[in-house]
């Protein structure tokens, strides 16, 4: 009867450890407010705050990389919706007020290892910039996160591209070979960020050679018509931000835009995106 029950438990553990893997990923640049807009009634932080923590909770993603966020803004988030998330954040420029994050629901994700990386021939070295841009300090974010429920694992990037140059082509490249260093072939990986290239565009190439994009093949897609970098409503807008996967099924891909619903038009000059997976 012991050893009976020993087995039927060992069932039990195999079946909870293979079911599915329901997990909701987001990229958000967060625009960090410097300089023109620092002032603005509706674009600095002291306004924006509370509308993107109400977003961040309403969506409630349970993985959520930052482009450009500030120490102020990361202290907000660390304040408000610390019941619910862990915020990871690594210094980009040195200083200590500009960095890449990122967010994550600490009662369903066990984060295992994270570390940044810089866009540069020497992506270990902080704050580099010159070779490949000699203007612009940029960089990614990697983790390795496990779901608490199934015990499954997965690896995630989130990056930020430079905003013009052929370099970008190597930040591509560099996204490809860092998820298969760390994730190998099976594993399941997201790679996310605003990547300032277009949809298609040749330089972001390398990862659609070994990943596919979410709103291409999401089956409830908004689709690529949907801005994602809107300017603060000031001029033509663009879509530059971009979720690629492999190793999972996307079911959804969302670009929140829904003006005014979270108490102001713009929750930053671009729009957050999300997308809903199963493995």
């Amino acid at each position: 009867m012991k050893k009976f029950i020993l087995f039927a438990a060992s069932l039990l553990i195999m079946a909870s450890c293979s079911s599915e893997t329901h997990l909701r990923f987001m990229s958000f640049n967060i625009e960090h407010t410097a300089g023109t807009f620092e002032k603005d009634s509706t674009t600095s932080w002291a306004a924006r705050c509370v509308p993107v923590e109400t977003m961040l909770m309403d969506v409630h993603p349970d993985v959520a990389f930052f482009q450009e966020s500030q120490g102020a803004q990361l202290d907000s988030l660390e304040k408000h919706l610390a019941d619910t998330y862990e915020v990871v954040r690594y210094d980009q420029k040195g200083g200590g007020y500009y960095y890449m994050s990122f967010i994550y629901d600490k009662s369903k994700i066990e984060l295992l290892e994270s570390e940044p990386r810089w866009f540069s021939p020497d992506p270990t070295v902080p704050f580099t910039s010159g070779e490949w841009d000699p203007k612009f300090t940029k960089m990614a974010v990697l983790g390795h996160f496990k779901v608490l429920e199934t015990g499954k694992d997965f690896w995630a990037i989130g990056a930020h591209f430079f905003p013009k140059g052929d370099n970008r082509i190597k930040c591509s490249e560099c996204m490809v070979s860092w998820i298969g260093e760390k994730a190998g072939d099976k594993l399941p990986a997201i790679c996310c960020g605003d990547m300032n290239l277009i949809p298609d565009h040749e330089m972001l190439q390398p990862l659609y050679d070994a990943m596919s994009d979410a709103v291409d093949n999401a089956a409830d897609s908004d689709g690529r018509d949907r801005i994602t970098f809107q300017r603060w409503g000031r001029g033509v807008g663009k879509v530059l931000d971009h979720i690629f996967y492999r190793n999972m099924t996307p079911l959804t891909y969302r670009v929140v835009d829904d003006e005014n619903k979270y108490g102001l038009k713009y929750l930053s000059d671009h729009n957050a995106i999300y997308s809903d997976f199963v493995f």
